[in-house]
């Protein structure tokens, strides 16, 4: 997993948490998010009984000259996905909601 996608993974890990108390039911992950640190937003969206999100908007401050607009996943250890854009790209797929864990 490249450094990038990694980010947003750890980014989503820590933002879930914080609302997870207030769920009254699954549809409620649903939604945009933003991280504890407000550097990431990301989109949840369901497909069929699973759970998706993509990054929407990430802090793209460390370095002005590479815009979030043109970011790749350049570090990425699989070849064929170096190329692509950050904005927009699925950090999270097959999470299926629990009821008994909520």
């Amino acid at each position: 997993m490249s450094v990038p996608l990694r980010f947003f993974a750890i980014c989503l890990i820590l933002t879930i948490p914080v609302k997870a108390m207030c769920f009254q039911n699954q549809n409620d992950i649903s939604g945009k998010w933003i991280s504890t640190k407000n550097n990431v937003i990301i989109d949840v969206y369901k497909v069929a009984d699973q759970f998706h999100a993509k990054v929407l908007w990430y802090d793209d401050r460390d370095d002005l000259s590479r815009p979030m607009r043109i970011r790749i996943d350049a570090k990425n250890p699989e070849n064929s996905l170096r190329n692509r854009l950050i904005l927009g790209m699925d950090v999270l797929d097959g999470l299926v909601y629990n009821p008994q864990s909520n």
